[in-house]
């Protein structure tokens, strides 16, 4: 009986942003869970800000990036985004959406959802290792 080798994490992305506020600099993953779902994680903040190093998968974001209202931080710590009660956690994975190009700013204030297949394709790309 042949036994299933368990999937791991995998991390296909690093990359830095500036936190909403610009006061610290985010480093990211875009990665796969041990499901094989993409998803993405803070991993550090160069200021004081605590967050978890959960992966948030792309399905639930979209899910709730797909509104017609502005998508702040707050929009996403009230969609419960994450299973952690990091206060900082949703306005992390903002910036990190806003610096992969998933959201743009609005004028008005707040964020709006932008047209992800450029993006898919590239993760799919590197997910195949190309």
């Amino acid at each position: 009986m042949a036994t299933r080798k368990k999937q791991q994490e995998k991390v296909l992305k690093t990359a830095d942003c500036p936190s909403l506020s610009g006061a610290s600099t985010l480093t990211y993953h875009v990665g796969l869970t041990t499901n094989g779902e993409l998803a993405l994680r803070i991993w550090q903040n160069t200021g004081g800000g605590l967050f978890a190093r959960e992966w948030v998968p792309l399905k639930t974001l979209e899910g709730v990036l797909d509104t017609d209202k502005p998508i702040t931080a707050g929009y996403l710590k009230r969609a419960k985004i994450t299973v952690s009660r990091s206060a900082n956690l949703a306005g992390f994975l903002l910036a990190a959406l806003k610096a992969e190009g998933l959201v743009e700013p609005l004028e008005s204030g707040g964020h709006k959802k932008t047209d992800s297949s450029a993006w898919l394709e590239e993760m799919k790309q590197l997910t195949e290792g190309k």
